[in-house]
């Protein structure tokens, strides 16, 4: 029996590839991988000079397209040139497909959803100026953004970051219309739930360090949108990480919970007038929807492929909310700074942030980072893995 057709996000429909004007090329900064079905048909298509000089092969990455200064050798002023010569079908499955991936649901329907890793899929996505109506589907019942929004409203962050991200593993194993209800039901009792860490399971600095690590271990590539990303959270942070060794240098002129401090009261004075809260609820919501299957308990601190998706849910959560209150931050301190600016900046790092982590699906690399950014201390990853406690 033949599966129907996936439904496409709304979002999708009013999402064109914006080529030179993107600021963060998919096709430049990571590897793009050629499946063995596109490969045999580029047999008939290209000389074999020709070939040759676009694709390379190694042992981790297998067969991808080959790089010329970081960037895919087809990039051609911004554009692909297979694409212009041989139209889309040419394409990998790798290229091909981004930004769209297909979810499959509990009650067997599917989902092409929008990668936010693409920088015009976040901002179509997220900024509700930039949607003209198109965006999350409407809310059913109570609806999932006013669950989200009321859970753990006066917790401190890393208890509602917990909470947030234990509510999306929870409700992924419903049906799409069952959602809402679902996490209305969950939102309860979930609070008591959660396994409570010894210490902070997210501190702020050691975001700066997981987010290093990450480029690390995916190539050590520090494209400008990456360190752009990266030097506004020092500036917020108030430390330095040094590119090459990881190492954090804590900065002694700036007091850490003074600025904590800083970035709470801009939250709070900032969030709501300038759109950001509703940019952050909408990333909330497209995490829901994201989200087809609830991993299984694992034990702890192990990390498997079960239990991957938490930890890239829980870090990546926590980075995104770091990136809109440093937004907020902004706008607090630049008087001329206005708001569309500082949503456009919380686009472009959202999606800077969630294109490292689409990287987190090889389970040696999570094992690897897990060891290296501390997150398998038994307190952190209580925190970060708190949501496969529900299952």
């Amino acid at each position: 029996m033949e599966q129907d057709s996936p439904r496409n996000q709304p979002v999708l429909d009013a999402f064109t590839c914006i080529g030179p004007a993107c600021g963060d090329t998919c096709c430049a900064g990571w590897s793009m991988q050629v499946d063995d079905e596109t490969w045999a048909r580029w047999q008939d298509l290209f000389p074999p000079a020709e070939l040759a000089a676009l694709t390379s092969t190694d042992a981790d990455a297998g067969r991808s397209m080959a790089r010329r200064d970081g960037a895919c050798v087809a990039l051609d002023q911004g554009w692909c040139r297979l694409h212009a010569a041989h139209g889309h079908d040419v394409l990998s499955k790798a290229c091909g497909g981004f930004p769209r991936r297909v979810a499959s649901f509990a009650d067997g329907s599917r989902l092409r959803i929008a990668q936010l890793a693409c920088p015009e899929i976040a901002r179509l996505a997220l900024d509700p100026t930039a949607r003209d109506g198109v965006g999350p589907p409407a809310p059913q019942g109570e609806g999932l953004r006013a669950v989200m929004a009321r859970l753990a409203a006066d917790a401190p962050a890393d208890q509602r970051m917990r909470a947030l991200t234990a509510l999306t593993g929870s409700v992924a194993r419903f049906g799409e219309a069952e959602k809402p209800a679902a996490a209305a039901a969950l939102a309860r009792s979930i609070l008591d739930r959660l396994p409570r860490p010894a210490g902070d399971p997210l501190d702020e600095p050691r975001l700066l360090l997981t987010l290093g690590a990450l480029v690390h271990a995916t190539g050590g590539v520090w494209r400008p949108a990456l360190d752009r990303l990266t030097g506004r959270l020092e500036i917020a942070l108030g430390v330095t990480l040094d590119r090459r060794t990881l190492a954090l240098d804590i900065r002694g002129q700036d007091d850490p919970d003074a600025l904590r401090a800083a970035r709470d009261a801009a939250w709070r004075r900032r969030a709501a007038p300038s759109g950001l809260a509703r940019m952050l609820d909408a990333w909330i919501d497209h995490q829901l929807l994201a989200s087809p299957h609830a991993p299984a308990a694992a034990p702890l601190p192990t990390t498997t492929p079960e239990t991957l998706p938490g930890i890239r849910l829980a870090v990546t959560f926590a980075m995104t909310a770091l990136a809109a209150r440093v937004a907020a931050l902004d706008l607090d301190t630049d008087a001329a700074l206005r708001a569309e600016e500082a949503r456009a900046a919380f686009a472009a790092d959202a999606a800077v942030i969630a294109r490292l982590f689409e990287h987190l699906s090889r389970p040696a690399l999570i094992d690897a980072l897990a060891v290296e950014c501390g997150w398998n201390s038994a307190g952190r990853v209580h925190g970060l893995l708190s949501y496969a406690m529900l299952t």
